[in-house]
């Protein structure tokens, strides 16, 4: 059938995962959108930590580059090369980034203390906050933040596990009440900040952030129904500015309410393509073992951009509806 058919090759068109090969012929499997310093830590933690440069099927290419499958690896290891804090902006597996920052905090201790120390001072001048913080509003703002001490907060804002604006908010608080009530993001890449996979928040939408000591800010589209509840629950959220620059891609999902022909998904994998956005996941739904809609999650930038796939896929004649989730 069709829909066996589909299940066979949509790994193909679009995959979750990459296959790239070592020297040696080895093949290693990592997730789609992986970069060549993700492969590093993959073959081994030591490689990762003192990966100096590498080659791409033979050519240099900088460790930020993205891996594509049937790509050969070659990393070029120095026994003085070590992680640096900006290689946590690179990274996309857990893998990669939990073993990075393990020896940033073992070896950049100092580095990263006085990175997120100058990082909060020049904000809170900024703010115009020329008084003393007093203890009580710092001892607050750790406990909210759960951090031990000053130190460990000035780390984790060097770390960007935890927002500058966020440390801001609670030390300009009064009375336990946060002053700021919204913040302003153009950039999320490398920070402390995740999206709820609920309601694929995207550029363009209304937004609020939910904040977790373990995902940083989650952001969330204003009227999805996990946020309503989370502040029913009185938990710490705040309305978002996103202001994004352009330079990001955010997955979005829409579900397409078809009528069941050959080479539909090709049609309609072809009109996205002309576009420059790509699929990131595909799921069917089925009815009497007929294909009944596509959901989609893709890639764009904003929400001009998902305005103007979804209007390209409903011109395909077999496309009966398309509406985001």
């Amino acid at each position: 059938t069709s829909i066996e058919f589909l299940e066979e090759t949509k790994i193909d068109l679009f995959p979750s995962e990459v296959f790239v090969f070592t020297p040696q012929g080895d093949i290693i499997q990592l997730p789609y959108k992986s970069t060549v310093l993700d492969f590093a830590y993959a073959i081994h933690t030591n490689v990762g930590n003192r990966t100096l440069r590498a080659k791409v099927d033979q050519i240099g290419a900088p460790i930020s580059s993205e891996l594509r499958s049937g790509q050969t690896i070659e990393i070029i290891t120095h026994k003085k090369a070590k992680p640096h804090p900006s290689w946590l902006q690179i990274a996309v597996t857990v893998k990669a980034k939990s073993s990075i920052k393990t020896i940033l905090k073992e070896e950049s201790t100092s580095e990263l203390i006085q990175l997120g120390e100058y990082l909060l001072t020049n904000a809170l001048q900024y703010q115009g906050g020329d008084k003393p913080i007093d203890d009580e509003k710092w001892q607050r703002c750790l406990e909210d933040l759960k951090c031990t001490s000053k130190e460990e907060l000035y780390m984790k804002i060097g770390l960007s596990e935890i927002l500058v604006s966020i440390a801001l908010n609670k030390l300009q608080s009064e009375n336990g009440t946060d002053l700021i009530k919204s913040i302003n993001i153009r950039q999320t890449k490398g920070k402390s900040i995740s999206f709820a996979h609920c309601c694929y928040p995207i550029p363009g939408d209304k937004v609020a952030g939910i904040l977790t000591s373990t995902k940083g800010l989650v952001m969330h589209r204003f009227d999805c129904g996990n946020l309503i509840h989370a502040k029913q629950k009185n938990e710490q959220w705040l309305e978002i500015d996103w202001q994004a620059d352009g330079s990001e891609e955010f997955e979005a999902l829409i579900r397409v309410q078809v009528e069941n022909r050959r080479g539909m998904l090709a049609s309609i994998a072809n009109v996205i393509a002309k576009i420059n956005i790509n699929i990131e996941h595909l799921e069917v739904e089925e009815k009497d073992h007929s294909m009944k809609a596509l959901n989609l999650v893709i890639g764009v930038a904003n929400i001009s951009q998902l305005d103007e796939a979804m209007y390209e896929i409903k011109s395909l004649e077999f496309v009966q509806l398309v509406e985001r989730i």
